[in-house]
């Protein structure tokens, strides 16, 4: 049996969460920057395809076509997340996690982006699998599981769909606080 790393990607192994937040003020008017506040204090880090209709329903305006505000999102970010700087250590981390046992990442960024964002940084050759939005963090981290045949389990990540994955599959997490990378591969576990 091979230990499970389950790695988050953004906040986690990027630093694009502040990228991400602001975006979602960039595409909605100025007019409505209390209804995007107020989606993301609730739904922080729920998938553009679900939050943007969210907050269309709340802002109550005809104007607004969610389709084309995602799109927009998506243009906004995808460059943005590219080149965004990586966590300090991450790389050491992503080897280390690939060298003891299967690495993968999933996330709620859409997985043809996640693919090519993790591919555009040469990430993909230490990850066993990559999974992005629509799959569900909690089961994907359950079909790799089964799959890999995994023995010690442990999702890392900043967001609370990262903790509750780990939560209902008896998996360790490790938050993605500063200095998670090294304190991964000293092998501290929470």
């Amino acid at each position: 049996m091979a230990d499970l790393w389950a790695f988050d990607f953004d906040g986690t192994l990027v630093e694009t969460a502040t990228i991400k937040r602001e975006a979602f003020f960039e595409v909605f008017a100025d007019r409505h920057a209390d209804v995007v506040d107020a989606a993301l204090i609730r739904w922080p880090d729920a998938s553009r395809h679900d939050v943007i209709p969210r907050m269309v329903a709340a802002a109550g305006d005809a104007a607004l076509d969610a389709d084309g505000l995602i799109d927009s999102y998506g243009a906004t970010v995808v460059d943005r997340v590219r080149h965004a700087p990586a966590i300090d250590g991450v790389e050491d981390a992503l080897e280390w996690a690939a060298h003891h046992g299967v690495a993968c990442v999933f996330s709620m960024t859409p997985h043809a982006e996640l693919d090519a964002a993790l591919r555009a940084r040469g990430w993909d050759r230490w990850l066993a699998d990559i999974r992005g939005h629509p799959a569900r963090k909690p089961d994907t981290l359950a079909d790799w599981i089964v799959r890999f045949g995994a023995g010690a389990v442990t999702v890392i990540g900043d967001g609370e769909s990262d903790a509750e994955a780990a939560r209902l599959n008896d998996a360790c997490f490790l938050p993605a606080d500063a200095g998670w990378p090294l304190r991964l591969t000293e092998g501290v576990r929470t």
